[in-house]
């Protein structure tokens, strides 16, 4: 169920936002025990014509990878996996005609997990189509994809481990990471980490639970079992 409502206070100090949310139902909510929801804030801009275009472009990639012809079949593709987005991310269906920044961010970001989970080829690269560079970085590393190719990957951190120090016991969890391929791995490492993120616009990614369970690393907790509860934009 998704309701809309408006942001009615917020508290500096505590970081505690109040939201108003009309529902007329009240009897329903008794019986159900509603307690937790999922928020997604809009900041009310409309969508952008880049924003349009990435979509547009990354759908017609698919469509070729799918083996449909672009130019009558991609309308049909868009609305498929609109319709997947919708349902799997809980969103009301929309139109790229005239939906919000955030809900065309929020399906740009869908449509390039979908490209990195199922090896799609593009004809540009994910980086320069993504609106989301955050999201983008975080996928690749969940996807063991490179970040600037597309290419299988591996981890790359940032910062320098140490010599001597034994990877299978430091506890990874927070520390910056990015997802690069054999070449980009060595660039980086040629050119240094300043000078890499200048030329690519590329950063390390804190990593948590998730990340360094799919990369077999250590975690502050290592007996969370339930990485992956709650995952939702690398699924």
């Amino acid at each position: 169920m998704t309701l809309t409502g408006r942001v009615t206070d917020y508290d500096p100090n505590s970081g505690l936002m109040t939201i108003t949310a009309e529902y007329g139902n009240f009897l329903d909510v008794i019986r159900k025990g509603y307690r937790e929801c999922e928020i997604r804030l809009d900041d009310g801009r409309a969508i952008s014509a880049k924003q349009r275009r990435k979509a547009r472009a990354i759908v017609a990639d698919i469509c070729t990878w799918a083996g449909y012809d672009v130019r009558t079949e991609a309308d049909n593709v868009h609305e498929t996996l609109k319709a997947y987005m919708c349902d799997e991310w809980g969103y009301e269906d929309f139109s790229l005609g005239n939906t919000d920044m955030t809900t065309a961010r929020e399906y740009i970001n869908y449509l390039i997990n979908f490209c990195l989970r199922n090896d799609v080829p593009c004809l540009d690269s994910l980086l320069n189509r993504t609106d989301d560079i955050d999201a983008y970085l975080y996928a690749c590393l969940f996807y063991g994809k490179c970040c600037i190719c597309g290419k299988r990957g591996d981890l790359h951190h940032e910062e320098a481990i140490g010599m001597g120090r034994d990877r299978t016991q430091i506890i990874h969890e927070g520390i910056p990471a990015i997802e690069l391929c054999r070449v980009h791995h060595t660039e980086a490492e040629t050119i240094g980490r300043e000078a890499f993120r200048e030329k690519y616009h590329v950063y390390g990614i804190p990593l948590d639970k998730i990340l360094c369970r799919k990369h077999g690393l250590k975690t502050a907790d290592i007996r969370d079992k339930a990485y992956l509860k709650g995952v939702r934009h690398a699924e």
